[in-house]
């Protein structure tokens, strides 16, 4: 069992977070904004005559933020006010002072205590 440590929401709710992430943890909230990176191809003209394929890489941001916000909050928080049961739509459902507050601490398991701030 991981360590874990409780903190309170502005609103005086408890929610108890993991003292670390695993890499694996990491690399999985890592790859849930990859996932919002699209590639293609379209044809153009040629200078000349002609047609040519070039790649074309879209980014889609705002799902992207969402998508690593969600993925840290669901494996950093391991009880939101008591329960265990649906702790991310919980969140989600409050107040946005909450939501920050979770947010900002799950957030700090992301980073790299040996690189220096």
């Amino acid at each position: 069992m991981r360590d874990t440590k409780t903190f309170t929401t502005p609103s005086g709710k408890p929610f108890v977070l993991k003292t670390y992430l695993t890499a694996r943890e990491v690399r999985e909230v890592q790859a849930s904004t990859l996932r919002h990176v699209h590639f293609s191809q379209e044809m153009e003209p040629k200078r000349g005559g002609g047609m040519e394929v070039k790649p074309v890489q879209t980014f889609d941001s705002a799902a992207a933020l969402q998508a690593k916000d969600d993925a840290v909050i669901r494996l950093a928080v391991v009880s939101y006010d008591g329960s265990e049961e649906t702790i991310l739509d919980r969140i989600l459902d409050g107040t946005n002072a909450d939501y920050q507050s979770v947010l900002a601490e799950a957030n700090k398991l992301m980073e790299d205590p040996t690189m220096p701030k």
